[in-house]
């Protein structure tokens, strides 16, 4: 996994560096995915109000916030395992409960979406029951995250 600071892909820091900048949506993130090819990249630090963006860009999150009860601001769910659990219209389901087709489809669907360079057959390969491809976006907790502040 490849480490990236969020500043790179959100807000107007993304422009500081010379060249062709990245982002989050549009034609930033589709040369984004083009360059990256599916390799896994990592985002920190990845705020709340951002995380669904950033999972839905196809990356990881490494978060300090790990509350599964939690909620992201407007209201909508927030899955702790969006790689192991991917929806299936519109319902979330275990990685070892979905059926062969489904897991293909899903695969071949993250794979066109994010521009993954891993061709088909490989990826059906490696899916099955117990095994995931290691390019599906993870939600990571941060060190320390969940310990109680006079441990630390």
């Amino acid at each position: 996994m490849l480490p990236l600071a969020l500043e790179y892909l959100e807000g107007w820091t993304r422009h500081i560096p010379i060249g062709t900048s990245v982002g989050l949506k549009g034609k930033g993130l589709q040369r984004f995915n083009e360059i990256r090819k599916g390799h896994p990249v990592y985002v920190w630090p990845t705020p709340l109000d951002i995380e669904p963006r950033i999972l839905d860009a196809g990356l990881s999150c490494i978060s300090d916030t790990m509350d599964s009860n939690l909620q992201y601001p407007g209201g909508a769910e927030r899955c702790m395992r969006p790689a192991t659990m991917p929806e299936i219209e519109g319902v979330r389901m275990p990685w070892n409960e979905i059926s062969e087709g489904d897991r293909k489809d899903v695969v071949r669907r993250w794979r066109k979406r994010w521009s993954w360079s891993t061709t088909t057959e490989e990826l059906e390969r490696i899916s099955t029951v117990n095994t995931l491809p290691w390019e599906a976006p993870r939600l990571i907790g941060h060190r320390g995250v969940g310990k109680d502040p006079g441990t630390l």
